[in-house]
C-alpha cells in the first residue's frame, strides 16, 4: 500500500532493501528501539530437520541436540 501511495508503513529493517524497493525511501532511523526476535518451538515435540537447519542458520552454535534438549524433545 505504501508503494501505491496509500500511506506510510512501519517496516522491519530486514524487510526493506532499497535495491528491491526503489519506490520506497527510509525516512528516519532511531524512531523505535532495537527489536529482538525469538524463535518459538513447541515444548516436548519433535522438530523436523528443516526446523533445526533454520535455527542453525540463525544461530550456528545451537545444534540440533542442544535445541532438542532445550524444548524437552529428548531426555537430558
Amino acid at each position: 500500500y505504501v508503494a501505491l501511495g496509500l500511506g506510510l508503513g512501519i517496516v522491519a529493517e530486514v524487510a526493506f532493501d532499497p535495491e528491491c524497493d526503489p519506490g520506497l525511501v527510509k525516512i528516519a532511523d532511531g524512531l523505535f528501539p532495537t527489536a529482538t526476535s525469538y524463535i518459538a518451538a513447541p515444548r516436548g515435540r519433535f522438530l523436523p530437520g528443516y526446523a533445526h537447519r533454520f535455527i542453525e542458520l540463525c544461530r550456528p552454535e545451537l545444534e540440533a541436540g542442544i535445541v532438542s534438549r532445550a524444548i524437552g524433545a529428548v531426555p537430558t
